[in-house]
């Protein structure tokens, strides 16, 4: 499984978002996204309390982007970062590849994470040869239930995770 970064990144082109590799300036963007209640409040994940955790995961997804399962800086055509969202795999989960997205909250109800499922869709089907993909999300994450239905993810099963229930959906991308 490989498309390597540029195929993401010639995909993002056509589109209002571009998908790009996390960087080191993009620390205190990455801290400011993940310091905000409102947009940790369901991915399970606490809020960060130091800049080393954004060094942290930019470095784990620089050593992640080599497999194509990792996360990109979503960003306006403009170059203004507005997000994180890539695929991810769960070791505790068999299954397909998840997708991941979360969105500074000023942009949030603006048809963001639409375009990037959409963009993250079709990666995984034209270069990562993915047959399906899932995604995980919590039971009262309704808009996120939302965009992933409009996006043709179907409701598949609940899951434990940490002691909490999540929801698992599921999309097929070729028959």
């Amino acid at each position: 499984m490989s498309c390597n970064f540029n195929h993401i990144s010639q995909i993002s082109s056509s589109s209002k978002l571009r998908l790009r590799q996390a960087k080191t300036e993009d620390a205190a963007f990455l801290f400011n996204l993940h310091t905000d209640y409102r947009v940790m409040q369901y991915t399970g994940e606490a809020c960060w309390k130091n800049m080393e955790e954004a060094y942290a995961l930019i470095a784990e997804e620089k050593v992640n982007i080599k497999s194509d399962i990792c996360r990109y800086i979503v960003s306006l055509a403009d170059g203004t970062p507005i997000g994180l969202a890539g695929f991810r795999k769960w070791l505790t989960l068999p299954g397909p590849l998840d997708i991941s997205f979360r969105f500074l909250y000023n942009y949030w109800n603006k048809g963001y994470a639409q375009d990037c499922i959409s963009i993250l869709k079709k990666a995984a089907f034209n270069n990562l040869n993915l047959k399906s993909l899932r995604a995980q999300v919590h039971p009262k994450n309704t808009i996120s239930i939302h965009i992933l239905e409009k996006a043709g993810f179907c409701f598949e099963h609940t899951v434990k995770w940490e002691e909490e229930s999540w929801l698992a959906y599921h999309i097929i991308l070729a028959k």
